[in-house]
């Protein structure tokens, strides 16, 4: 029931959050984008470096666009890499949506149509799939934008009102009010210059809910987001969304033996992979067998991949297709298909860091009283609750983003990654683990 309510509010209101750099509605990126592979990753933080947590997992979410970037259909894919749930949308030759359709497991679940004047959506209307009418939506716009959602039930009851404001075309704000007008909904967003939001703060009222997320990504040559990092709003890394973005004409692309070699790993599979050397040999790996080695071919006129194991006779031909940073095989014989992907696993945060950014008093997070100051001529002190003071020596190693700190009376030194987030000093042991958090007592910023 969860994911079905997702599905209709992506239905309902996904084109009130067109903003210049959308990509599910009419969107404005850059360059001819046909399909979009997106998936979601658990992910952590190693002393400032963000990791892609892998499993065998395929759930995932595609979508598809028509010639005016406009979504022509989601898939939703199951853990086991099924579809089962699809949304299809249709538009009249100005490219203006007249309608959608949802199918579970290929059976229709609810169907919108629209009512278009002047070349706008004034009306929905949304069935479920025995054809009865579950809700109405009414729509006002501020020029060419959506700015205002009114749903009513069957009898013409009101439900909701959802109020959308923008700034340059990018959404600020959303609020959803009741029928007694009490306000269940409350979004306030923050965009970058590329349009895409950097933070998300979400309010429910009547739920007692309050959720701040943050965001930041990595582009593409385009200017389009090719991952996209979720944090707390205690800026913890939580997610991270990676995007395989398809461009019109991939499918034309010639897979050269230079773009091949390297290590490619199998889309929603942990440790699958294949590896293809430049000597010409190759190896698969995964987590039942310790590794199937041979020898490979690239044919590009037949557009086929050659692999010929050790330990048999005859050559498995996969078919390739290009299909923006991945490759997509096919082997008849064996009727296998796969999608391979090269791996970014971590991104590290770049910081360009200085003695003067420790000097100041430090509240130890989790420790009432507990503080620790770094002082000039390489001296801390540390200052605890109802126990003598601990004082000592530090040392940094900018270049290895490493605090050394010596006790007095101690033969060894503790050796500590360190890393800024914010104002807030965080220091991992060099294994990648969390120390102590550590927020500045004074209001000075880290410089």
């Amino acid at each position: 029931m969860k994911q079905y309510l997702i599905v209709l509010i992506s239905v309902a209101f996904s084109s009130c959050y067109t903003s210049k750099k959308s990509t599910h509605q009419g969107a404005d990126f850059g360059g001819e984008i046909v399909k979009i592979t997106e998936k979601k990753y658990d992910a952590k933080d190693k002393a400032g470096e963000y990791t892609v947590i892998y499993s065998d997992n395929l759930h995932s979410r595609v979508f598809y666009y028509n010639d005016q970037k406009s979504l022509t259909k989601q898939e939703f894919i199951n853990p086991e890499g099924e579809v089962y749930w699809v949304i299809e949308n249709t538009y009249d030759e100005d490219n203006v949506k007249t309608g959608t359709e949802i199918s579970y497991g290929g059976r229709l679940e609810s169907r919108q149509i629209n009512k278009v004047i002047d070349g706008k959506v004034v009306e929905g209307t949304r069935y479920d799939g025995e054809g009865n009418i579950k809700e109405v939506y009414s729509y006002k716009y501020a020029g060419e934008w959506k700015s205002e959602i009114t749903t009513k039930n069957p009898k013409g009851e009101l439900i909701s009102v959802r109020s959308i404001h923008r700034e340059e075309g990018e959404i600020v704000s959303v609020v959803e009010k009741d029928a007694t007008g009490q306000i269940t909904y409350n979004n306030v967003l923050e965009n970058n210059e590329q349009g895409d939001v950097v933070k998300s703060e979400t309010e429910r009222p009547i739920k007692e809910y309050h959720e701040i997320v943050y965001y930041t990504y990595d582009y593409d040559a385009q200017g389009n987001w090719v991952r996209k990092y979720h944090f707390d709003n205690q800026r913890e890394i939580m997610f991270i969304t990676v995007r395989n973005l398809v461009y019109k004409g991939d499918e034309k692309k010639v897979l050269t033996k230079d773009a091949l070699i390297g290590e490619w790993f199998v889309f929603g599979r942990h440790v699958d992979r294949m590896e293809f050397k430049a000597d010409q040999s190759f190896i698969i790996r995964n987590k039942d067998k310790e590794g199937i080695v041979g020898r490979w071919e690239l044919d590009t006129e037949e557009h086929q991949i050659l692999l010929k194991p050790e330990t048999k006779e005859v050559k498995i031909a996969f078919d390739y297709t290009m299909e923006g940073q991945t490759i997509r095989l096919f082997a008849k014989e064996i009727n296998e298909e796969m999608t391979l992907e090269k791996r970014v696993s971590t991104k590290k945060t770049p910081q360009q860091v200085t003695e003067s950014a420790f000097l100041k008093k430090w509240a130890v997070k989790g420790k009432t009283g507990d503080f620790i100051e770094f002082k000039e001529e390489q001296v801390f002190v540390n200052e605890r609750p109802d126990k003598a003071p601990r004082i000592g020596e530090w040392k940094l190693d900018v270049k290895n983003k490493v605090i050394r700190i010596k006790e007095e009376g101690k033969s060894n030194s503790a050796e500590l990654i360190y890393y800024f987030r914010e104002n807030t000093l965080l220091l991992y042991s060099m294994d990648g683990e969390l120390q102590l958090t550590l927020d500045p007592v004074d209001t000075g910023l880290v410089k």
